[in-house]
């Protein structure tokens, strides 16, 4: 099995952060040197306390907990300019099986077809009431015109919540956009890795307590 730990990264750039390293080597380091590409230097772990939108550290923190078995795209990396989606997005296929958790594929997230001003996008936060929790439908159900998602009271609500609204919309468009293999270009060169399930978790705690700690 490979060693996954968290550890405090010189990077080239000049200022320390907390990384993931696998085998005693950055894994930001190994990608660039397998797939020797200086776009890929100096990114800042997904995982990071340092994320601007609150939106995407919820909807990543939330895969990096979900237990259920299934096969997520989870981002490890991103651009360390933006600390965001909007720009480099470096993923991993993550299976968890008992007793370890398998990355079968790292890859970068192409996001041109990624269409924020199409319809689907737009009403795929709130308005997407069919994914709404029971919690919800007690808060929202008598406060919305939920047979017109033109309705002014849709809108208010959005402008006053943006940040709950975005992490909807990416939970609800991103994540099935960026589940969708067509959108990742993965990396053939990088082994998959296997790890430790007690390890791995142990690694994701690190990146917690600092976020934690942040909050």
């Amino acid at each position: 099995m490979n060693k996954i730990v968290a550890k405090e990264h010189n990077k080239k750039h000049g200022f320390n952060n907390m990384d993931i390293f696998i085998d005693g080597e950055s894994l930001n380091d190994i990608i660039v040197k397998v797939i020797k590409d200086t776009r890929f230097e100096g990114l800042t772990p997904a995982w990071s306390k340092n994320l601007y939108d609150t939106s995407v550290q919820k909807y990543i923190w939330c895969l990096l907990d979900c237990d259920s078995g299934e096969e997520l795209n989870v981002p490890i990396y991103l651009c360390s300019d933006d600390l965001d989606f909007s720009c480099i997005t470096l993923v991993a296929k993550v299976s968890r099986q008992p007793g370890k958790v398998i990355w079968k594929s790292i890859g970068l997230v192409d996001w041109d077809n990624m269409d924020e001003d199409s319809q689907e996008y737009r009403h795929s936060g709130i308005k997407q009431f069919d994914t709404w929790t029971n919690k919800d439908k007690e808060e929202f159900e008598d406060r919305f015109n939920l047979k017109d998602l033109l309705d002014e009271s849709w809108e208010v609500w959005i402008n006053g919540n943006w940040y709950e609204e975005c992490y909807r919309r990416i939970k609800n468009y991103g994540h099935k956009y960026l589940n969708d293999d067509k959108n990742i270009e993965w990396f053939e060169d990088i082994e998959p890795m296997e790890f430790d399930l007690k390890e791995y978790n142990i690694c994701v705690k690190e990146f917690r307590s600092l976020f934690e700690s942040a909050v």
